[in-house]
């Protein structure tokens, strides 16, 4: 009895050691199996990441919606997306997304991530000695981030901040690295193909242009009188060449179609009268041109190559200030025209004739609104003085000037609407704004030959960390005439103020580029510019004097300062006379930087002898 009672015993707990071994196995495999199950739905999203890739959309739309679906992987506040640029070695920030206060993932703007032991803002590059071969923690600085390779190494994700992450999430995303190599490469090639197909095709356009206004003069007059349009605001402005109207605004098409006259047989042979109201000949011109002819009409006549062009603008009387503007408008106008009959009638070579005729219409692009106006003059005279000061060949000198006076002749390619905009740029309008240097490159190369020149104006938005267009360039793969510009185009946006900002102080705008040497600007570069000045401010110490005469400091036309009493009085400073034409030219004598520098400069002096 024992025996069996001893052997059912075992066998109870042979049983139920059967019965608790399979429950274990039964709950590793349901736990095993919700393991696979979970990671193939993370596989799974992993791959709809990759299925909802759309190439239309452009690479940064298709990189946040990498980051998006990134974060339904790993939690935690910054999700950056890097592309890798082979010229510095360096990968490149190209999008951003961080997590908001109620949960959800939202584009960055201001790029700054508070967090315990620091404020984090992603680093604009790195270098790929600092960027691990599988997905891994790192830090930089005191914060903890993943990163995460693409498989290829064109791309790179960081994630962060973050303390801890499993090791079979470490294995998703290195999956999730080795998915992204192919779509990626696909969207960097599509990027680059439809960039440059952009350049390609507003360079086109703008050399297209160039050339059309060099070989046809009513075209180029058609271009001076709607720039000069901008700044006088006419009812109506025409263009006629012989008895035909060529160009209208504030006409009616079917007036304009009808408007076949010689305005010469009304108003006679005068090259440039202004007809009033209160004339007879107001009233004639309103039944014979049947148009609006307002408060007064500004006739101009003249001829080119046996053509007899007309440009009558009306307009009705306004304030004393925006009369004075048409007037200085008008003048720009007709020495632009006087330049354009020297070309046509010059037997220059075809390259300098070139020269001249885009420098006209840089100045007139600089005309058209207050704020630029001698921008292009003041870029080239402060790049060659710098390239003199580096001691260059008196052909590099002259190149870089010629490339800094072109620097911004590329916008011709470019729309109204980009070119025109005062403020901020949006993402789209920015980068059609990037393109000017390469359009700009392009219509140097197809106009006057000159690679060197070309190669300085398309490369003078780069950066010596790298970061800067249109090829991130970095340090010495930069044309010395092209950090130049750089420089120069820098500090002039300092000291010139716009409409809806007002120019830096002189000293602040040096202080300001000191702090961007060695990142952004040359040092070498900007310190030489730098010594410049001071050697030229220290032959003025303690003087109460401007450095030169503002005219001439600021590069403004005769035509603009010829009715300003500081033009040609160097008896006194500009901002000692009681009234001046500054706000012409886009100035007042608060911010301009000619009383600016002097009066730091005479501040300084006074604190140095106390």
């Amino acid at each position: 009895m024992n025996e069996i009672l001893i052997f059912n015993e075992q066998t109870l707990i042979i049983s139920i050691s059967f019965l608790v071994l399979f429950i274990i196995i039964f709950v590793l495999t349901i736990l095993s199996f919700n393991r696979t199950k979970t990671f193939n739905r993370k596989v799974t999203l992993m791959r709809t990441v990759i299925d909802n890739f759309i190439p239309t959309l452009g690479i940064e739309k298709n990189l946040d919606l990498i980051l998006i679906k990134t974060h339904e992987l790993v939690e935690a506040r910054s999700y950056s997306f890097y592309i890798f640029n082979p010229t510095n070695n360096h990968f490149t920030l190209k999008a951003v997304r961080q997590l908001t206060s109620d949960g959800q993932i939202a584009p960055s703007y201001s790029g700054l991530l508070p967090y315990d032991k620091e404020n984090y803002s992603p680093s604009l590059s790195i270098s790929l000695n600092d960027v691990p071969k599988t997905a891994s923690i790192v830090k930089e600085g005191e914060v903890p981030l993943l990163v995460i390779p693409v498989k290829g190494g064109k791309g790179l994700i960081r994630i962060g901040p973050i303390n801890k992450v499993k090791q079979k999430t470490v294995k998703q995303l290195n999956y999730l690295g080795e998915l992204l190599e192919s779509p990626l490469n696909n969207l960097i090639d599509e990027e680059e193909q439809q960039r440059d197909f952009e350049v390609m095709k507003t360079s086109a356009k703008a050399v297209k242009y160039i050339n059309n206004l060099f070989v046809n003069e009513t075209e180029y007059i058609k271009l001076l009188v709607q720039t000069c349009s901008r700044n006088i605001n006419p009812l109506t402005s025409l263009i006629f060449v012989d008895d035909k109207l060529s160009y209208s605004t504030g006409v009616s098409k079917q007036i304009a179609q009808s408007l076949n006259i010689r305005l010469t047989d009304i108003v006679g042979d005068k090259p440039f009268l202004i007809v009033s109201n209160t004339s007879p000949l107001h009233k004639t011109l309103k039944a014979k041109l049947r148009i609006n002819v307002g408060t007064y009409c500004a006739i101009a006549q003249f001829s080119i190559l046996n053509k007899q062009y007309t440009i009558l603008f009306s307009f009705e009387k306004t304030e004393v200030d925006e009369e004075k503007n048409r007037q200085r408008a008008i003048k720009e106008l007709l020495n632009n025209i006087k330049q354009l009959f020297k070309l046509k009638q010059s037997n220059q070579p075809l390259s300098s004739a070139y020269i001249e005729l885009l420098k006209t219409i840089a100045d007139m692009i600089d005309n058209t609104t207050p704020y630029t106006v001698g921008y292009s003059k003041q870029m080239s005279r402060y790049s060659m003085v710098i390239a003199k000061e580096l001691k260059l060949s008196d052909s590099q000198i002259k190149s870089i000037g010629i490339a800094a006076y072109f620097s911004n002749i590329g916008v011709l390619g470019l729309s109204d609407g980009v070119v025109m905009k005062e403020g901020k740029y949006s993402e789209e309008e920015y980068e059609q704004m990037k393109l000017h240097s390469e359009v700009g490159a392009a219509i140097i190369e197809n106009t006057i030959a000159h690679n060197e020149v070309a190669n300085y104006i398309r490369y003078h938005h780069e950066r010596i960390d790298g970061n800067g267009y249109p090829s991130r360039l970095k340090g010495e793969e930069i044309p010395i005439g092209a950090k130049i510009i750089f420089v120069v185009q820098t500090f002039l946006a300092k000291i010139n103020g716009r409409q809806y900002r007002d120019a830096l102080p002189f000293d602040e705008a040096l202080n300001i580029l000191r702090n961007a040497a060695g990142s952004q600007l040359d040092t070498q570069v900007l310190y030489l510019f730098i010594e410049w000045f001071n050697k030229h401010r220290n032959l003025k110490a303690g003087e109460n004097r401007a450095l030169g005469n503002c005219w001439d400091l600021c590069c403004v036309s005769p035509s603009i300062c010829s009715g300003c009493p500081a033009f040609q009085n160097s008896t006194a400073n500009c901002w000692e006379q009681p009234t001046n034409n500054c706000e012409a030219h886009g100035k007042n004598c608060k911010t301009c930087f000619v009383y600016t520098e002097a009066a730091a400069r005479l501040k300084n002096t006074n604190r140095s002898a106390i």
